[in-house]
């Protein structure tokens, strides 16, 4: 539940693209992961997510970055 929020809140906070990688979800398993890896990017938007299955995401990068004069 928190996963989504703490991936936007980490990239607002340092103004970074931020991608949190997390295992595939597994009912089986002892531990039940959300799944859902998530790239976003330094505005909070949420720019590519995978779903809770195994999956690969990629994402184009944008650097708006400022000359100083």
């Amino acid at each position: 539940m928190h996963w989504e929020l703490l991936a936007r809140a980490r990239a607002v906070d340092n103004q970074v693209y931020v991608a949190m990688c997390s295992p595939a979800r597994d009912l089986e398993a002892s531990y039940h992961a959300w799944g859902h890896s998530t790239i976003v990017d330094p505005n909070g938007e949420i720019i590519a997510q995978a779903k809770e299955g195994e999956e690969i995401i990629y994402a184009d990068l944008s650097m708006n970055i400022g000359v100083w004069r």
